[in-house]
């Protein structure tokens, strides 16, 4: 399981460390993928393989199925941890992402997201509770009205600056 966020930065050949709490289960390869709002995702093989059973089971005879299926796989890269714990992460995906300089990096349950920190940091903004956080709570089941307040709170003092 992934949990929690840390910050890495890459270096000039697209080598990134991994956080040590992200190799705890002992994985030394992971999946690569490119994942919505110009982030990537990271899993280890057996989480990779549940997802592809999922995408598996798509109809492909309806278009819109066939063309997210292209589109999730043409990302996709299996990566090996060096001896150094560092990941090469392609040209392709970091100008995908927008990497610059520093990559985020965030534990969600069972697949690590990856965000370059500006990008971040500036989408992040748009999370306020008074404009979402009674849908975002409804929908979730999640957050009551208070706790939803204290986590736009949380984000909005740079917690992760």
């Amino acid at each position: 399981m992934y949990l929690g966020h840390h910050i890495r930065k890459i270096d000039k050949s697209g080598r990134i460390r991994l956080p040590k709490e992200f190799l705890e289960n002992g994985a030394r390869s992971f999946i690569l993928n490119r994942s919505f709002n110009c982030s990537l995702t990271l899993q280890n093989s057996a989480d990779w393989e549940k997802t592809t059973k999922t995408i598996g089971a798509v109809d492909m005879r309806i278009e819109k199925n066939r063309d997210f299926v292209r589109y999730f796989y043409r990302g996709a890269v299996e990566l090996h941890i060096d001896n150094k714990n560092r990941i090469f992460i392609h040209a392709s995906l970091l100008n995908y992402m927008q990497a610059k300089n520093e990559l985020l990096f965030i534990g969600l349950l069972n697949r690590i997201e990856l965000w370059d920190l500006e990008v971040f940091n500036q989408s992040r903004h748009s999370l306020t509770p008074t404009t979402d956080g009674p849908y975002l709570s409804d929908d979730l089941n999640y957050f009551n009205a208070k706790e939803f307040s204290d986590f736009c709170h949380f984000l909005r003092i740079g917690i992760l600056k």
